[in-house]
C-alpha cells in the first residue's frame, strides 16, 4: 500500500530532463527531484520503502532492507520530502533544512539525513 501511494505521488510530477545528482551536501536544482530520488534508490537496489508522515506537509522515506545490505547513501539515508515553498518560523530550522537539502525543484524539496537521525537503525 505504501509503495502504491508513493508511485501514485511520483506519477503526478514531470520527468526530469537532466539527472546529474551526486550524493553530497550540495544544493541541486533539477526539474523533478522526486523522480531523481526514485531513480537513485532503484539503482541502489531498494525494492521496498519505509514511509512515515512526519507532519501534514512532509514525509520521511528510507529504503527497507537489512542494515548489512545497505550502501552509503541512497539505500541508507533517510529522505524528507516536503513542498519547496514551505515557510519555517525559526531561522535555526531553516538553517538545518538548508544544510540537509540535496535537491529542490519548483514543487518539492528533498533533504537527506544520516541513519539514526530519527531513531532508526
Amino acid at each position: 500500500m505504501v509503495n502504491f501511494f508513493l508511485f501514485v505521488f511520483l506519477s503526478c510530477v514531470k520527468q526530469p530532463k537532466d539527472i546529474h545528482l551526486q550524493y553530497r551536501r550540495v544544493f541541486f536544482e533539477v526539474e523533478n527531484c522526486v523522480a531523481v530520488l526514485k531513480e537513485n534508490m532503484t539503482a541502489a537496489n531498494c525494492p521496498l520503502l519505509n514511509v512515515t508522515n512526519a507532519t501534514e506537509v512532509d514525509m520521511m522515506i528510507r529504503c527497507k532492507k537489512p542494515d548489512v545490505e545497505r550502501g552509503e547513501f541512497w539505500d541508507n539515508y533517510i529522505f524528507r520530502i516536503s513542498p519547496a515553498d514551505v515557510q519555517y518560523p525559526a531561522d535555526e530550522d531553516r538553517s538545518l533544512i538548508d544544510t540537509h537539502t540535496v535537491c529542490v525543484d519548483e514543487i518539492m524539496r528533498i533533504e537527506a539525513y544520516p541513519p539514526n537521525t530519527y531513531g532508526e537503525k
